[in-house]
């Protein structure tokens, strides 16, 4: 009986021991790629690409209502510019 719970406390012991072995011996899988996570990824990517379009347009937007109002001021048509700032 004594030797029997000895035996299987030794067997015990091993498997706790071989566990992390065995488990840390598999190949490491890549998880597989749904439909979904795809689409998420590639909405994402969308709307970063729109968020940075829509910024530079909005930065192009404004230089093109400032440009020619700076040139006015530069080359002394003063009230000219502030007219058309208004």
């Amino acid at each position: 009986m004594n030797t029997i719970l000895e035996l299987l406390l030794i067997l015990a012991f091993a498997a706790v021991c071989a566990f992390p072995l065995i488990w840390l011996s598999k190949p490491f899988q890549a998880p597989q790629n749904t439909f979904r996570d795809v689409m998420r990824y590639t909405r994402h990517l969308a709307m970063e690409h729109y968020q940075k379009l829509m910024s530079r347009w909005r930065i192009w937007k404004v230089g093109v209502r400032i440009r020619p109002l700076r040139w006015l001021r530069r080359h002394g048509y003063y009230q000219l510019a502030k007219e058309l700032s208004l």
